[in-house]
């Protein structure tokens, strides 16, 4: 074929489809390519640092970032992607921070969590940063920068939650150094640690060797639970709850749980349904007696039989708040804790009511059960579902097991979940739907093992992503493809 009729082909099939190039050949480059302009189109600039993560440091000198959104906020996520990308590339910490305009201590926060080896950009990647080979003596510094650029008496409000905030990012970071005594110094000039202790991790292993700290804080934070004014927030009571299991307290949290069963059922509040399951879900994570949780998910039940369409309250975003309106993730959480308390036939009989197959199978397959019980539910499904919501569910399934280190031993069934969720085709997926299986297959490979994810999937990751132009999906198949170089 002539040269020029080849050339002439290939220009009318990009003008049809504009990623026919990307499609044939899938590569982390054109997806970025593609994802830089839809993240203009859809104005998603809080990407801009997923796309540095790509390497792509030619993002600083994209005009298209101007003036469409906040200078200050383009700044700083500029500031950061920048930052972590000259350090990736081997450079001194002021060499990076000389390329940066306006530069402030506090952008070195994110950086230093890459530096350390953390999923900066994206959530649970499955191929996280390799962690920096100065990795200490960087976080080290970094921290102290934070901690010398903080204001040095803070006066207003605004001003002390900037300075408590900057104060704990620099702990966070020479924990992340391996420097537990000098974050737990660090960590004293912080008034929120009390406050935040039960929510983050890395506080409460700060703290590992003072375990009477710990426990006096959930104490204390539960009894302001307790004596606040109104209704009582039953979701932070079971927190409490499930951090005093998790640090060993089994006793404060067998108290803490009768209580909040007690408060609860006293005053449910206006989502009762919602409350009793909150209840039944602390009962279950204290260890009390199986049946206790059972009679509270019967009780859940009772109340979400009764629901009607009256107006239970109002919302600013939303407007009127009906009773039916979370009826049916009320119901999905129920089957998932019917499941979780052994309870086959009530979960079943919820099963087989649902209009909603695949979200109310999500609930019981993402519960906490071993693998033994995962297995026998799954089976369960396979005789029950279609197969285009049996694949998507698997898929799922796989990359939820492969986030753990301890149902990794699983290894052989998660290949054959994704195997299974491929077996056949599938024309009546939607293209979210081909995009959610492909996006979990890929995940829950590539951790098992970088070397050994087969080219068709990628291959599927990448046209499901083009086929949505979506800026989310695009960068997050690049992700995929950019780890696996």
């Amino acid at each position: 074929m002539p040269a020029f009729l080849l050339v002439a082909g290939l220009i009318g099939v990009w003008l049809h489809d504009p990623n026919a190039i990307c499609r044939e050949t899938p590569s982390a480059a054109c997806l970025s390519d593609r994802a830089v302009e839809v993240v203009d189109r859809d104005r998603a600039f809080a990407l801009i640092g997923d796309l540095y993560a790509l390497d792509r440091p030619e993002m600083r000198l994209r005009r298209k970032f101007g003036p469409a959104i906040d200078t200050e906020w383009r700044s700083k996520l500029i500031a950061q992607g920048s930052i972590a990308y000259d350090l990736r590339q081997g450079r001194t910490l002021d060499e990076a921070i000389a390329a940066v305009r306006n530069f402030e201590p506090s952008f070195l926060y994110i950086p230093g969590l890459e530096v350390a080896g953390l999923s900066v950009w994206l959530a649970n990647h499955p191929a996280p940063p390799a962690r920096h080979p100065r990795a200490e003596s960087l976080l080290r510094d970094m921290a102290g920068r934070i901690l010398d650029g903080r204001r040095a008496s803070p006066q207003t409000d605004r001003e002390k939650r900037i300075f408590d905030g900057d104060t704990q990012n620099a702990a966070h970071l020479l924990f992340l150094a391996g420097d537990l005594t000098e974050a737990h110094t660090v960590l004293e000039q912080s008034h929120e640690v009390p406050k935040l202790l039960p929510h983050r991790p890395w506080l409460r292993a700060v703290y590992a060797e003072h375990p009477e700290i710990i426990r006096a804080v959930l104490v204390d934070a539960f009894e302001a639970e307790i004596k606040a004014v109104g209704i009582p927030d039953i979701t932070s009571m079971v927190l409490l709850v499930r951090r005093a299991v998790e640090a060993g307290f089994g006793d404060l949290a067998g108290d803490l749980v009768l209580r909040t069963r007690e408060a609860g059922e006293a005053n449910p509040g206006v989502f009762p349904v919602r409350t009793l399951l909150e209840i039944a879900r602390a009962l279950h994570a204290a260890g009390r007696p199986r049946s206790e949780v059972v009679d509270m998910l019967d009780k859940a039940a009772a109340k979400l039989a009764k629901l009607d369409d009256r107006v239970i309250g109002v919302s600013m975003h939303v407007g009127p708040i009906r009773g039916t309106d979370f009826a049916k993730d009320w119901r999905d959480e129920l089957t998932g804790l019917r499941a979780t308390s052994d309870d086959v036939e009530g979960t079943l009989a919820l099963l087989d009511m649902t209009q909603t197959p695949f979200e109310t199978w999500e609930a019981i397959l993402s519960a906490d059960l071993p693998p033994d019980e995962l297995r026998s539910w799954m089976g369960r499904a396979s005789n029950r579902l279609a197969a285009a919501t049996l694949a998507r569910l698997k898929a799922n399934l796989a990359e939820r097991l492969s986030r753990s280190l301890q149902m990794r031993s699983q290894s052989v069934w998660i290949e054959e979940l994704v195997a299974d969720a491929y077996n056949q085709p599938l024309p009546e997926l939607t293209p979210e739907a081909r995009w959610a299986r492909a996006w979990a297959s890929a995940q829950a490979l590539l951790r098992l093992d970088p070397d050994n994810v087969p080219p068709w999937l990628f291959q599927d990751l990448a046209e499901a992503a083009l086929d949505l132009d979506r800026s989310y999906e695009l960068i997050r198949a690049a992700h995929l493809l950019h780890s696996a170089r």
